[in-house]
């Protein structure tokens, strides 16, 4: 075993770290000994856990030699940089695991995590361990409605079932979230006892406890290898920095790293980059009483842990870089913090927080730290597999510190006593086996990356909302709200959907979240048939133009049989679901006296499926695929049928009759059962069950405006086009997009069609759509999202290398501007050419040195086609969806900005001089975007505009350039002469202190290789030169001289330009 990845020498410094402790270099002797009874990988939280225990529990007599090897200081991996937030989860992942592995076992990792943050209280109190220790109430806040709702269901099941950490949790609902929590937006909140620490003082305390008892530290000490076997004597040999050090028995401590010297933990254990701040306020604070979470999704979420001197420790980010997985999966990399989450926090507080928008928080510290994540979720502790001696203690998925230190004991009791694992009292999740060891899954991989834009969106759900097109309006959408209920019921995760919002013009209403791997769309129809099938479809494709797969679902009428004989294999029942191998229009052809002669029969009919989902068809048609899909259907379905709001069971015995075909309903305003219904059934051997099983069928799908009702015809155009069901709506959009069509049978497509089945029917396509979708594999190569989303430094100017002065302005500009604000104008008003675009320039160019991650976008905007025009360029930058003319881009743009770009940007609106352009009727300003990550800094010659913008808060007046500035300006202008003080002085007096003036004189004169007091005289011969200030503008004529002595000067020059000479702005 030899090492693959190592941290680096020297990772950045947290706050935590910032005073250097005593025993951050220790050698507790100045030689490495040569052997030890055990010897411990890390000097981190597991080491030290293990340590304190094996301390409480042998003797000095009977203790065994131990020695800990640390590649780099004390403390210096994941617990010197987290959060030091002590917190037991007792209904989020609780809920996923009692979900997958039964509520007994969540029931024990649960009574465990509180047990872990009872037993560090106890030791931190028994011991006196000065580490800022608080033991408070943790505050989960979840941000979005659909997380909210899933979550509070597992947590109630959690309830149902007795688990007794429910107890010292309380829910709250959204109508009370928000004023209980102080965060804005929130949808509801769970409460309970958390504590939080400096975790570096912890552990430092824990390790002179050990030192003081003969335990051997040996830091900035890598393990390079470990033998594969032990020896004749049984000891391993381990190989170091320093020298060998050969050991009976060694524990692995070293979590992320831990695959460096063990390989079977290559993506068992994976490294795993994640960021975390200190934020503080300059002043007087709000309250920040708890310990916060704000949960985006269940995987998604940021922390916060107050400090005792105001401070705040925020970790999380996850928003900011998860879509660039390089920079965080399997990325040791702890000497800097991932730029795409440098600026995340900027602003946060006041972002999220009522009571916040003055306070001035700001970031003062931000690091970033490896954890070790288990491929499973679940830590890995205990004897390592096939490796007698070997033990394992790591990925703890950066939910240590609730676990870590019962572990410790476990530890100790595997190590002094030879224990079994049910002897230690961890939950049965934590053992390590060889089962788990070969699991091929990867859940930190599968972890969804929530969407950057609607770009991200490669699969789109449409429900059809009309079921029945004679059916009474209010009966048709009671039944179908199941459709799109029972997706969304699926879904397992929420995003809001107003983030991504729609291009403009799109009438369709959109759910987003995720299924399985997969971010969906959910679009819902207004109305049954193609036409409105395929306007739905078109308007979805342009919103979402990256969509791979759409899937239509709902509900259909069934032919009774399939081809075949009339046995169970190929008898089709209601909630069987239909999925589609091709689709034809059953109501498009030529009407002849006594026939009707349908267009076209063959498979191309609506053109063939794409080669992707071809393949799909044909791997799930397949006998072991087919079997395992209807499996994952069924399961899928009783978790919908355990939402009684979806009524999603089975129909009532005898709801299912399937009569001859010749038979006619007797009265088409009753049911069956109602109106007397007596004809001959045919028989079907699957109904004996007493809740037959739905299955699923593949075959040709009949779509059409018209609603088979009758049994004669239905069975005539089964023969004759070869379709198994009927419906209205994939017509419409098997032409539009990408398409796969899902129905549950609800009828038998004759006239005893009943609206009692609906909803099961449609519970049943629903679970077969994401049982589907297991095995769908988007491609990788849709829309450049990822570049489209690196900051953009959009200016068309180089930075000024000859820009004097006007610092004030520039720090106000910086105040104005400032992250710490969620949305900020500030606006720059001025005669022409007193220098306001420079400064503008000077300002975003500094600005992009302090903030690389920063997007800044130029707008010239004198006229609406100016702006149009740099719009256009924005929008080709983002990869912003659009037309092929453009029509829209103004609004595209701005809501993108809004809506889709989640990094932080900042606009500059030069030249907006004209009130009417911008605040008249149809003015331009509705085309500036407002957001939380964005800021807008506009330039012009009018006052009006200025306050306008600013609403009167954030306009500054640019004054002409005083005395020593304009000297200063034109001595970095003419640099090949050195005029004297005086002549400066007065050339700038005479050009009224106006920069853009200035600067064309010195121009002027430097072409024209006269001097400063040249050109002086020839301004003072010359009566009619002058120059005429307006008190709000400047115009050409108004700047330039008079014919008579541009002729004077033109003569003087010798290449004649007169440029120069006229001050052009």
């Amino acid at each position: 075993m030899c090492s693959a990845s190592f941290p680096p020498p020297e990772g950045m410094s947290s706050f935590w770290r910032t005073k250097p402790g005593d025993l951050d270099n220790h050698k507790s002797t100045e030689e490495l000994p040569t052997s030890a009874d055990i010897v411990i990988i890390g000097a981190g939280y597991s080491a030290a856990a293990i340590l304190t225990h094996i301390l409480a529990t042998a003797s000095s007599e009977n203790r065994p030699s131990i020695l800990v090897l640390e590649a780099r200081q004390l403390c210096s991996g994941a617990t010197g940089r987290n959060g030091g937030h002590l917190k037991p989860d007792s209904y989020n992942a609780i809920s996923a695991y009692a979900s997958e592995y039964g509520i007994e076992a969540a029931a024990e990792v649960a009574s465990f995590e509180a047990a872990n943050v009872k037993a560090v209280t106890d030791y931190i109190q028994q011991n006196k361990v000065d580490c800022d220790f608080v033991l408070t109430r943790a505050v989960d806040v979840q941000l979005s409605t659909g997380h909210q709702r899933r979550i509070k269901e597992g947590y109630d099941k959690l309830i149902a079932a007795g688990l007794e950490t429910t107890k010292d949790t309380l829910s709250v609902e959204e109508k009370d979230a928000e004023m209980m929590s102080g965060v804005k937006g929130a949808k509801g909140c769970f409460t309970y006892t958390a504590g939080h620490l400096w975790p570096y003082k912890l552990i430092h305390h824990m390790f002179s406890e050990a030192i003081s008892h003969g335990i051997n530290l040996q830091t900035n000490t890598p393990v390079l290898s470990v033998s594969d076997t032990q020896d004749v004597t049984g000891q391993y040999t381990l190989r170091t920095s320093r020298g060998e050090v050969r050991a009976q028995k060694v524990v692995f401590a070293t979590n992320a790293y831990t695959d460096s010297l063990l390989p079977e933990y290559k993506n068992k254990i994976v490294p795993y980059r994640a960021v975390c701040s200190r934020i503080k306020t300059p002043g007087p604070y709000p309250l920040l009483k708890n310990t916060y979470a704000l949960r985006f999704s269940d995987w998604n979420f940021d922390y916060l842990i107050p400090r005792l001197d105001g401070s705040i420790i925020v970790g999380g980010a996850r928003d900011a870089y998860i879509r660039s997985v390089d920079s965080c999966y399997g990325n040791v990399d702890d000497t800097q913090v991932i730029a795409e989450a440098r600026s995340y926090f900027d602003g946060y507080m006041q972002r999220h927080f009522h009571g916040w928008e003055n306070s001035g928080a700001y970031v003062d510290d931000i690091w970033t730290g490896i954890m070790g994540y288990s491929s499973d979720r679940l830590p890995r502790v205990g004897p390592i597999p096939g490796r007698p001696g070997m033990f394992i203690m790591g990925g703890f998925t950066g939910h240590g510190m609730p676990q870590i230190y019962l572990c410790g004991q476990a530890m100790a009791n595997f190590l002094l006593k030879d224990a079994s694992f049910n002897e230690t009292g961890l939950p049965r999740l934590f053992e390590e086996t060889q089962a788990r060891l070969e699991d091929p899954r990867d859940r930190v991989l599968e972890l969804p990356q929530r969407p950057v834009s609607r770009a991200d969106f490669p699969l789109a759900i449409i429900c059809a909302l009309s079921l029945e097109a004679d059916a009474i309006e209010a009966d048709a959408i009671e039944a179908d709200a199941i459709e799109a209920d029972a997706i969304e019921a699926l879904f397992d995760d929420h995003w809001d959907c107003h983030i991504y919002s729609k291009t403009p013009g799109d009438p369709n209403s959109y759910s987003t979240g995720r299924i399985g791997h997969h971010n969906v769309v959910l679009a819902s129809m207004p109305k049954a048939g193609k036409v409105n099938g395929a306007a739905v479809a078109t308007n979805c494709r342009v919103s979402f133009p990256y969509v791979k797969l759409a899937i239509v679902v709902g509900i259909c009428g069934v032919i009774p049989f399939t081809p075949g004989p009339r046995d169970a294999h190929h008898e089709i029942i209601l909630g069987d679901v239909i999925v589609s191998q091709s689709v034809v229009q059953y109501d498009l052809g030529r009407q002849y006296p006594d026939d009707f002669e349908y267009k076209d029969t063959n498979e191309e009919a609506l053109g063939r499926p794409n080669i992707e989902i071809r393949s799909l068809l044909s791997k799930l048609k397949g006998l072991r695929a087919r079997r395992a899909l209807e499996t994952d259907m069924r399961r899928f379905l009783s978790l919908l049928q355990e939402d009684l709001e979806l009524s999603a069971h089975y129909l009532e015995p005898g709801t299912d009759r399937l009569y001859e075909a010749t038979y006619r309903h007797v009265d088409k305003d009753m049911p069956c059962d109602k109106c007397g219904c007596d004809g001959r059934l045919v028989p079907r051997e699957r109904l004996g069950q007493e809740v037959p099983k739905p299955r699923v069928h593949f075959g040709r799908i009949a779509s059409g405006d018209t609603i088979m009702k009758s049994g004669e015809d239905r069975d005539d155009i089964a023969r004759t086009l070869g379709v198994i069901a009927f419906e209205m709506e994939s017509a419409g959009v098997w032409d539009s997009l990408p398409c796969l069509v899902v129905k549950g049978a609800c009828d038998y497509a004759d006239s005893h069609k009943g609206k009692s089945t609906q909803n099961y029917a449609a519970a049943t396509a629903s679970a077969c759509t994401k049982a589907i979708l297991r095995h769908w594999v988007a491609s990788t190569t849709h829309g450049p999202t990822a570049e489209a989303h690196l900051p953009q430094f959009s200016v068309p100017f180089p930075p000024n290398e000859d820009f004097v002065g006007r610092q004030s302005i520039l720090d106000e500009l910086r105040q104005q501007l400032s992250p710490d604000r969620s949305y900020a104008v500030a606006a720059l008003f001025g005669l022409g050419g007193v220098g306001k675009t420079q400064i503008a320039l000077a300002y975003v160019h500094k600005l992009h040195v302090r903030r690389p991650n920063l997007s800044v976008f130029w707008v010239y905007a004198s006229s609406k086609e100016r702006m149009r025009q740099a719009y256009i360029t924005i929008m080709q930058q983002l990869k912003v969806p659009c037309d092929e003319d453009n029509s829209d881009v103004l609004e595209l743009v701005k809501q993108w900005l809004e809506a889709e770009y989640h990094k932080p940007w900042l606009m500059v609106i030069d030249n907006v001089d004209e009130l009417g352009l911008f605040y008249g009727a149809g003015g331009l300003s509705q085309y500036l975007p407002t957001c939380a990550q964005g800021k807008l800094l506009i330039t012009t010659r009018n006052r009006q505009v200025a306050f306008r913008a600013t609403r009167g808060r954030g306009f500054i007046e640019v004054p002409r350039m005083i005395d020593s500035e304009a000297r200063d300006l034109l001595s970095a202008h003419l640099t090949s002469l050195e005029p004297d003080v005086a002549d400066l002085s007065a050339l700038a007096l005479n050009l009224e202190y106006l920069s853009l003036i200035l600067v064309q004189a010195a121009a002027f004169i430097q072409k024209n290789d006269i001097s400063v007091k040249e050109y002086l005289t020839l301004l003072e011969n010359d009566e009619s030169m002058h120059f005429y200030a307006s008190t709000d503008t400047i115009s050409n004529a108004q700047m330039a001289v008079s014919g008579r002595h541009r002729g004077k000067l033109l003569a003087k020059c010798n290449d004649g330009n007169a440029q120069y000479i006229l001050f052009d702005t």
